[in-house]
């Protein structure tokens, strides 16, 4: 019993030792292939055992390649033309690889079958040959791999030019606005504190006062009262300012465009409304500018009460001659536009608006300094005055522009 395993072990030996004895041997004619187009394979045996091969076939089993074969075709593998190869000879098979639809592709095996007898016992052999790496490659892709070296450094110097040439753009642009804006920050400043602010501050006691005493029926305005007087005195105090401004400087500067076509139309706009229909309208503008030339800087409501007080008749603070007839005829103006309640309640948010605008313009030109946003509060009655500023389809689109910014906190 012992004889007969030890006899069994001998010959199972040497029929996986005749199945190493058969030298795999194998390559690809390319690695790397373009797509649609094939490369060459090939298989070789060598027959170094002691009995015939049988039955040789070689498959390759890869989905993005197609294989063809130079030798018959069998059972969907290349077929040797020899019935058997024998002891001592050397086979080759070759093939066709076309790359279909292949990209990065793994190594490429082939599986090799094979036949071999030995001591009457018949083997079937499985072996797996490497034929090696394979890249599949578009059209670009062969394009750029040949010329690569060529068009790299091109594209590069290309893009290179590209970024910094909007780099210098960019720098020359932030340049150019800086500039202007170290010389535009000081004469900003100096409208702002001389202009701006001194015209915004009559327009908040008028707030104050009609809100305080709104509830009065405008026929108890009089010369009497000190809260009708001051809201008379304020509001021609602001256009004397506003005056001025135009007068000493040509215009309203603001950073943004849009806010000094808010300032001026609001204006005209409410001067229009105060003023009344022609030809009414003359006779207030000639009261309004013989009022103004009392007025400087150094008169405020309280030397105006002085001056009120120091007269037993308590009239407007002209002084007495051919001027009391005009500051009468003034306050007689004033009391017909506060008067009529729409005249007077759109005039009002007209002011309101101005207020707001020109506090907000004024101190944009800081942000830098304060390192935060200025913000511009708009309520429903403030949108709606700025809508009915604009004159043009143009200044409609702009207007909604402006407050949509003040809305959304983000401005340019």
């Amino acid at each position: 019993m012992g004889a007969v395993l030890v006899l069994l072990l001998i010959v199972v030996g040497v029929q996986r030792g005749a199945e190493h004895d058969v030298k795999l041997s194998g390559g690809l004619s390319a690695s790397q292939v373009k797509i649609g187009k094939s490369i060459q394979f090939w298989v070789t045996l060598e027959n170094q055992t002691e009995a015939d091969l049988k039955d040789i076939k070689v498959r390759l089993n890869i989905d993005e390649l197609a294989f063809s074969c130079d030798s018959p075709l069998k059972d969907g593998a290349c077929s040797s033309a020899k019935d058997k190869l024998l002891r001592g000879e050397t086979e080759t098979l070759k093939g066709t690889l076309k790359c279909t639809d292949c990209g990065e592709l793994a190594n490429i095996n082939a599986d090799v079958y094979y036949e071999v007898t030995l001591a009457d016992a018949v083997k079937h052999a499985h072996r797996v040959v490497p034929l090696g790496h394979v890249v599949g490659r578009s059209s670009f892709r062969e394009w750029f791999s040949a010329y690569k070296e060529l068009c790299l450094p091109i594209v590069i110097a290309v893009l290179g030019g590209i970024i910094a040439a909007r780099q210098s753009r960019v720098e020359n642009r932030r340049a150019q606005v800086s500039e202007t804006w170290n010389s535009m920050l000081p004469i900003s400043h100096n409208l702002a504190m001389r202009y701006y602010m001194p015209m915004v501050k009559p327009l908040l006691r008028v707030q104050i006062d009609v809100a305080q005493y709104k509830s009065l029926p405008a026929s108890e305005l009089d010369t009497s009262s000190i809260e009708d007087r001051s809201i008379f005195f304020h509001v021609m105090l602001f256009w004397w300012l506003f005056d001025r401004v135009q007068n000493r400087r040509g215009a309203i500067y603001f950073k943004n465009r849009i806010g000094e076509i808010i300032v001026l139309n609001a204006f005209s706009k409410f001067r229009d409304l105060y003023k009344g229909e022609r030809p009414r309208s003359f006779d207030v503008a000639r009261h309004v500018n013989l009022i103004h030339r009392e007025f400087n800087l150094k008169l405020d409501f309280t030397k105006f009460e002085e001056i009120v007080a120091s007269r037993s008749d308590k009239t407007i603070f002209c002084s007495d001659g051919p001027l009391r007839a005009a500051c009468e005829k003034a306050w007689r103006d004033f009391h017909l536009w506060y008067a009529n309640e729409k005249s007077r309640r759109d005039g009002l948010k007209l002011l309101v608006v101005i207020a707001k605008v020109v506090t907000f313009e004024a101190n944009r030109p800081y942000e830098q300094w304060y390192n935060t946003q200025e913000l511009l509060e708009l309520d429903s009655d403030d949108r709606e005055t700025i809508q009915s500023l604009a004159r043009t389809s143009g200044d409609a689109s702009d207007l909604a522009d402006y407050i949509r910014c003040a809305d959304d906190r983000r401005w340019t």
